[in-house]
């Protein structure tokens, strides 16, 4: 049996990570990301746990999974998986389904710029978009993944290639995915929303459910289900997303791991590395080292 394969690349560029897990005897257990993922079956089979169902995936398939969205994988056809994937924030899928080509990420100026923003009225507000599956059979856009993943993971093809992923990336959407509707619950959506902030502001410290109770005026159990509702995820799983995210860019700029362990909130570097590994796929050092320069 070969050995695994695990590569991260990130793309300046595009400013996003393409990754590659080859050969692997197990699937993923069950965790989240604070961005998209849009994955390529390439070889093997198995269940695919979101939402509270469970899905079949087989070769060919794509797989999407949309931000703080609990998901997992098991492997049950006695083969090895092979699987690639693109790591996109928010606000670049926001762009391609249609959205404002003025945001900036805040990573940089650099980002996935509008692909499909063409007839969108001025002020209007951008969305992001909703997958209607998380896995799509028989996709006609999965073939054109392989090619622009594969030159963009294998450094090559340099000209042209932003151009041809925001195509991909443009046709999936336009196939597979609609606006987010917003504007509802806008008493709730302004709770929770002030709820993320007290969270992106405070992660590095101990927070408490009474400390969201204080910000949400409700009590902690309607907090939770109101929360859990809207977010898709509890607030302590929001804050451990927060919490990684933050941990990224602080690694993307060169801070020691143990260094960004205390810095986000962990209690010690083990269980910052072991939670990492989990959400991420790589170690703190590995995903570092795919930003130091060549």
């Amino acid at each position: 049996m070969r050995p695994p394969r695990r590569e991260v690349r990130f793309d300046p560029d595009l400013r996003l990570e393409v990754c590659l897990f080859d050969g692997l005897s197990r699937g993923f257990p069950s965790h989240f990301h604070d961005y998209y993922v849009l994955g390529l079956v390439e070889s093997g089979g198995g269940g695919l746990k979101v939402g509270g169902q469970t899905r079949e995936y087989g070769a060919g398939d794509i797989l999407v999974f949309h931000p703080m969205e609990s998901h997992a994988c098991e492997q049950t056809d006695g083969t090895l998986l092979t699987f690639r994937s693109f790591n996109i924030r928010t606000d670049s899928m926001a762009q391609a389904i249609g959205g404002d080509d003025t945001v900036d990420s805040g990573h940089g100026s650099g980002g996935i710029d509008a692909v499909a923003g063409a007839g969108r009225a001025d002020g209007e507000k951008r969305v992001a978009p909703r997958f209607d599956a998380a896995v799509i059979r028989r996709s006609p856009q999965a073939e054109r993944f392989g090619l622009v993943h594969e030159e963009m993971i294998g450094h090559c093809g340099e000209a042209g290639r932003a151009a041809r992923f925001r195509e991909f990336l443009r046709l999936l959407c336009r196939d597979h995915a609609r606006p987010v509707p917003d504007g509802e619950g806008a008493a709730t959506a302004a709770m929770v929303e002030a709820v993320c902030q007290f969270i992106d502001d405070r992660y590095g410290d101990r927070i408490t459910l009474d400390d969201l109770e204080a910000i949400a005026h409700i009590n902690k159990f309607s907090l939770i289900r109101a929360f859990t509702r809207w977010k898709g995820i509890t607030p302590y799983r929001y804050l451990e997303a927060v919490r990684i995210g933050r941990a990224r860019e602080l690694l993307e700029q060169g801070v020691e791991p143990v260094t960004v362990a205390g810095r986000v909130g962990f209690s010690d570097q083990s269980h910052f590395s072991r939670f990492f590994k989990l959400l991420i796929g790589v170690t703190p050092g590995e995903y570092q080292g795919i930003f130091r320069h060549e």
